[in-house]
């Protein structure tokens, strides 16, 4: 039984490419929070890796939000 969508092996260049972006996305965290002074970070830069990897695979165009196909 299959679940969820096709998945596929993620490349050498792709995961370095996400280690990248989730390295940039806790440094944004990291500064939303101190100029909120408001927030707990821990759980955002603990998950970011999950959410760059699940929209990476996922098949979203922004511009059709509402798009069956998804």
């Amino acid at each position: 039984m299959s679940w969820g969508f096709d998945s596929e092996k993620l490349s050498e260049e792709k995961i370095a490419k996400l280690k990248d972006l989730a390295k940039l996305a806790r440094g944004d965290i990291l500064k939303m929070t101190t100029l909120a002074k408001s927030g707990h970070p821990g759980g955002s830069m603990s998950s970011i890796d999950i959410y760059l990897v699940l929209y990476s695979c996922a098949n979203v165009d922004p511009a059709h939000p509402y798009w069956a196909e998804r």
